[in-house]
């Protein structure tokens, strides 16, 4: 958890106190500070990484004179910083490189598609400013641990922008991982532009015709913006039931999706992470964990990310911020959703853990609905000022 220190100045000694929240409600207010001082100062704790919290200052002179400010807001720092440590070669792109240098730092690669071709296990491949018009296909190769990855990474500091060219509409995905020797790969500081695709920004899922079921597995996308896809932004699947291990940490997913459908991120296989992201503007679903025959969608854990502003699609099957539909042993705490068709919804869902969640001014259903499903555990969770009030069960346990 983040923490924060209010500090502000009167003309007379007064008490110290501060009313803060994730909206200019607030909710929570600190401990009054009897203490008469000019020169106040009270800290906030327990906050949640990368959140922006509004917050208000009272303070109360001797006589009971009391005085309080307007609504001002901070921003929490992200907890999710790039930590690469390359174990082996690094190789650079620029825009003004060349696919016939060599790939260093002074004679860059032109091409993102070409520079991935060069890597190992344990390389990483940096990329300088620019747009990109190019489109990673199952171009980059696996590593065979976590601790030997490969890497392909915005430059420090630079602005990377991965937008496939108008050509490439019959494309399924900006980013496809497919298959089972793409597996522990990260993807690390680009803006995905789907706009120009089918489907997909980002989609790891299994080979077409290679019916052993094996899937890309051990993926990670960190610290990476995915937007304007036609459907779903990040798209997590396989038809075999197979554990991805996939990973999307402190991603910014929006505007993507145009029918009830598509979801920022789609989930429908197991043992899955999504952690400090924000989903927004999406056609419907914020995070859709979903099950059915054979996908086994189980273990996924969701967890300290922000989902506002979705259903924009509008349809009826929905629009909450997360849902989980049929799988089993899925986890989703520390999440603040707002604005949502719904806030957290179980459908046909086993041994699902809902805490520690903030669920507000969500409109049309309930904060949080277990439609159905067996040993759900709701704990500890802040459900206020959604259209429906509070939480409804209506499951068999």
């Amino acid at each position: 958890a983040s923490s924060a220190t209010i500090t502000w100045n009167t003309d007379e000694p007064s008490s110290s106190q501060v009313e803060y929240g994730i909206a200019a409600a607030y909710g929570s207010v600190t401990a009054l500070a009897t203490s008469l001082v000019t020169n106040h100062s009270v800290t906030l704790s327990g906050l949640a990484a990368g959140s922006v919290y509004h917050f208000s200052v009272h303070s109360k002179d001797s006589s009971g004179n009391g005085a309080q400010s307007g609504d001002f807001t901070f921003t929490t720092a992200s907890p999710v910083a790039s930590a690469i440590v390359p174990t082996g070669p690094m190789y650079y792109v620029a825009t003004t490189g060349s696919d016939a240098n060599p790939g260093t730092e002074a004679q860059p690669f032109r091409t993102i598609v070409h520079g991935a071709s060069v890597l190992t296990p344990g390389a990483t491949l940096y990329v300088k400013s620019g747009t990109y018009v190019e489109y990673l296909h199952n171009v980059i190769p696996g590593g065979t641990s976590w601790s030997q990855p490969v890497t392909v990474a915005a430059y420090p500091g630079h602005t990377v922008t991965l937008r496939p060219p108008t050509t490439a509409q019959e494309l399924l995905a900006a980013v496809h991982f497919q298959g089972s020797t793409h597996q522990y790969i990260i993807l690390d500081g680009f803006i995905i532009d789907a706009v120009n695709v089918s489907h997909f920004g980002v989609w790891v899922t299994f080979t077409y015709g290679n019916w052993d079921g094996t899937p890309a597995h051990h993926i990670r996308i960190i610290n990476c913006e995915v937007k304007n896809a036609p459907w779903s932004g990040i798209n997590i699947s396989n038809d075999f039931g197979i554990p991805q291990y996939s990973e999307m940490i402190n991603v910014d997913v929006h505007d993507v999706g145009f029918s009830d459908n598509n979801h920022g991120i789609y989930i429908a296989s197991g043992s899955n992470l999504v952690e400090y992201s924000r989903i927004h503007r999406v056609a419907a679903f914020g995070v859709h964990v979903y099950d059915d025959v054979s996908h086994a969608a189980h273990d996924n854990i969701i967890r300290n990310n922000r989902i506002y502003d979705n259903n924009l699609a509008s349809g009826p099957t929905g629009g909450p911020g997360i849902s989980f539909a049929l799988g089993n042993r899925n986890i989703a705490y520390n999440n603040l959703l707002w604005n949502n068709r719904g806030g957290i919804h179980i459908k046909y869902a086993n041994d699902s853990k809902i805490y520690n969640n903030t669920v507000y001014d969500n409109y049309d259903l309930y904060g949080i609905w277990i439609f159905s499903g067996s040993n759900t555990i709701v704990k500890n969770n802040i459900v206020y000022l959604n259209d429906i009030p509070g939480i409804r069960n209506d499951g068999a346990e």
